[in-house]
């Protein structure tokens, strides 16, 4: 059987713009209003899930319900616990509570020939995040929501002066913020070709653009007001394929990016 070649500068152009949607959905890990912890979007395998029954893990739940409608909407309570396998009451309190916090909204009202009339969900298309992927003369700065639609899309020229790219990039946001003044700005999701401290998201390093023990996350806080959360590009893009690519259900790979520098990034079961 013949085999289509990949085109691999068009499949790490891809990469990278399903990179920029990671950084929105990264960015929403966790927020805080009213001190009460909550979630934000976190990926699910929609393919080969378990609804977990403990009441520890009401969250899991709660998660799927969210990656359900995101992935599949318009769809009704009635679907949602068919496909996720939960109660229906379990089903109409998760979906309440995600109504309730802004992330889930009411649509049409369908009425079939026979049975209930259903209310149709789908994701809050207010909310919306704003993506960075850094390179070292350029950035990518994106205004997304949470279906993985691109509102604006810019790139920013960079340097290796910290200082004056940070400032850059915040005035940028901030113009930003004001073009889409209607939207919720739920956080910054960035994306770097260097090492990053895991627990601290610090940057190590980042040789290509002569970065070295720099806290970006805090100086990208200080700037924008905003939660950032930051990710090695090649970890990045390998949560892309399993979101958005051609990787889904997939449980071992390995991923090696090649652009300005060589970086690879690796999922083990």
């Amino acid at each position: 059987m013949r085999k289509t070649p990949i085109d691999a500068e068009a499949l790490l152009y891809t990469c990278r713009e399903n990179a920029l949607l990671i950084g929105t959905m990264s960015s929403l890990k966790s927020r805080k209003p009213n001190a009460r912890q909550t979630h934000g979007v976190r990926q699910i395998d929609l393919a080969s899930f378990q609804p977990a029954s403990s009441e520890m893990a009401r969250d899991i739940n709660r998660d799927i319900i969210l990656e359900l409608i995101r992935f599949k909407q318009p769809l009704a309570r009635a679907d949602l616990s068919r496909l996720s396998g939960l109660r229906p009451s379990t089903v109409s309190a998760i979906v309440e509570q995600l109504i309730q916090e802004s992330w889930v909204k009411e649509g049409a009202v369908i009425k079939p020939a026979r049975g209930r009339p259903s209310t149709m969900l789908s994701v809050n298309s207010d909310k919306v995040t704003l993506a960075l992927d850094l390179r070292p003369d350029r950035a990518i700065l994106a205004v997304a929501d949470l279906s993985g639609r691109f509102l604006s899309r810019e790139t920013i020229t960079t340097s290796s002066d910290l200082k004056k790219t940070v400032a850059q990039i915040g005035k940028r946001m901030r113009a930003l913020r004001d073009e889409h003044s209607t939207k919720s700005f739920e956080g910054i999701g960035v994306s770097l070709p260097g090492r990053v401290q895991p627990a601290t998201q610090r940057v190590l390093l980042a040789p290509n653009m002569h970065w070295h023990e720099f806290d970006l996350k805090k100086a990208l806080e200080d700037v924008s007001g905003l939660q950032v959360e930051i990710d090695n590009d090649a970890n990045v893009c390998l949560i892309s394929e399993l979101w958005f690519g051609r990787l889904q259900g997939a449980r071992d790979v390995v991923l090696v990016a090649v652009a300005e520098g060589v970086g690879a990034a690796i999922l083990a079961g």
